[in-house]
């Protein structure tokens, strides 16, 4: 019924201009071609009538892309199932063989290779972040192991001084008393234990001072990388910035058409927000709905229908 109304009305308005149109030139014969093409035009009654799923096909595939025909049917079912899973209509019908099927087109311009440069660069940042990271946590490992060693030696260094105290006092008393022989002896011996101890606690020093230059050069090592990757962030910030404003996909009254994706599920996402406007759908204002303007808020891998989606499908269909 809603079909044969919209003929009606396209009848009579091509009636109540017949008289211009056949007075026209050829250009403004052209009105009757474009009235001619919406009378024929499969998604045009759709915002008349969606009791009749919307035809789609693939169209082009530029081969860059790297997809396989199969590879796209799937997309394009995955893209069709959130609308038709979470409305219960069945709304589209991937068919092939209709000529006035609303085709799908994947083009290859310097939009998507303007992402696929974006993305490789802020996979390398993400990666030497990675590292940054990683060299933190090594460097925190090495600065117990520093701490550790700078108390253990601590420790030695005041027992050592301790010894030495003592045995400056003892040999202080002995001289001024004038020791036996046996005194002497032992003193001499004790003096012998701690210049073995002196020795090793030398060589605990180097040890420690080694210790400390690796610590400082690794330091000095992430001061350089997070500079580094400072700078190569304020680059990327600098050439990048704008890309999230970059038309992904469009609808153009005739077929569909995707530009720009950089994941399937962004791809996905994409695909049922032009295969509303396929239906008649127009942009709501929910951030978080699919047939939001801009791709951002939502959730883009378990993408569900807002409110508002549901509404603008129900007002355009006739749907209650």
């Amino acid at each position: 019924m809603r079909k044969i109304l919209g003929i009606f009305f396209i009848l009579v308005f091509m009636t109540f201009f017949g008289m211009y149109v056949n007075k026209s030139n050829e250009n403004d014969q052209s009105l009757v071609r474009i009235i001619g093409d919406l009378i024929t035009d499969n998604s045009f009654f759709n915002r008349f009538n969606c009791r009749d799923p919307l035809a789609y096909k693939i169209g082009s595939i530029d081969e860059r892309f790297g997809w396989t025909t199969d590879d796209v049917e799937k997309m394009l079912s995955d893209a069709e199932y959130i609308w038709e899973e979470q409305t219960g209509r069945d709304l589209f019908v991937n068919d092939p063989d209709n000529k006035k099927a609303v085709p799908v087109n994947f083009i290859f311009d310097k939009r998507q290779q303007e992402l696929l440069t974006e993305v490789r660069v802020r996979t390398n940042l993400e990666a030497n972040w990675q590292t940054y990271e990683e060299m933190l946590s090594a460097y925190s490992l090495m600065k117990k192991k520093y701490d550790e060693a700078k108390s253990a030696l601590d420790k030695k260094v005041a027992q050592y001084e301790s010894k030495l105290d003592e045995y400056n006092k003892k040999v202080s008393a002995w001289n001024k008393k004038r020791g036996g022989q046996s005194e002497y002896d032992a003193l001499n011996r004790e003096k012998k234990s701690l210049d073995s101890e002196k020795i090793l606690l030398s060589k605990s020093f180097d040890s420690f001072n080694d210790l400390t230059d690796q610590l400082n050069s690794m330091s000095d090592l992430i001061n350089d990388s997070y500079d580094k990757f400072a700078s190569e962030t304020d680059r990327y910030n600098d050439t990048f910035e704008g890309s999230n404003n970059v038309e992904v996909g469009h609808f153009n009254t005739k077929e569909i058409n995707i530009f720009q994706f950089d994941s399937i599920d962004g791809l996905r996402f994409t695909l049922a927000h032009e295969m509303g406007h396929a239906l008649g759908l127009d942009h709501v204002e929910n951030k978080l709905s699919l047939m939001n303007a801009v791709q951002k808020e939502q959730d883009i891998i378990t993408p569900r229908l807002t409110i508002e989606d549901i509404a603008e499908l129900n007002d355009v269909c006739g749907f209650k």
